[in-house]
């Protein structure tokens, strides 16, 4: 009876700690992918912007929700400027992320569209201070809608929404303004 009791509890144990390294590796080779995306989608947008990264992350317990990426380019910009790289930067991680055989089992819903996406470009003086109004400081898309913003000049740590607009909307915009 004694061994039986400890035989039972040595194989769940050891049903567990299988289970627990599947789950490991499938969790590795989630996050080798995204990695493999991030750091494709930093080197374009360091080529073409020389934009620096800054932060990542998303929601992903289970299966990937949301990609987050942060970048920061030193440069006074206009929202025409911003909104141009804000399409690029989307639709390169959204082609990243979407052509990635090996990510497509881990995504809550593919194809994976903006509404997937939290993304953000600051911008900066050259020297990297903070770019005071009427410069941009933020270019932001969360939840299929780009955000453009500037500092609050009585609240440093504050933003003042300066133009809000659908993500489909800007696609449009820079499409069309290439194609003139």
């Amino acid at each position: 009876m004694f061994l039986g009791i400890w035989t039972q509890r040595i194989f769940v144990l050891t049903l567990l700690l299988l289970m627990f390294m599947e789950m490991e590796a499938f969790s590795s080779k989630r996050d080798i992918a995204l990695q493999e995306i991030i750091n494709q989608v930093k080197s374009e947008m360091t080529s073409k912007y020389k934009a620096q990264c800054f932060g990542s992350g998303g929601a992903m317990m289970t299966d990937i929700k949301m990609l987050n990426l942060s970048f920061f380019i030193k440069e006074n910009i206009t929202v025409d400027d911003a909104r141009e790289i804000m399409i690029f930067f989307a639709e390169t991680f959204l082609t990243a992320v979407n052509q990635n055989e090996k990510i497509k089992p881990h995504l809550a819903n593919y194809p994976f569209t903006s509404e997937n996406l939290g993304l953000m470009v600051s911008f900066l003086n050259e020297d990297g201070s903070r770019v005071i109004p009427p410069g941009l400081n933020n270019v932001i898309l969360t939840h299929g809608e780009i955000t453009y913003s500037v500092k609050d000049l009585e609240n440093l740590y504050e933003h003042v929404k300066v133009y809000t607009e659908p993500y489909d909307e800007a696609l449009s915009k820079v499409r069309e303004g290439k194609s003139k």
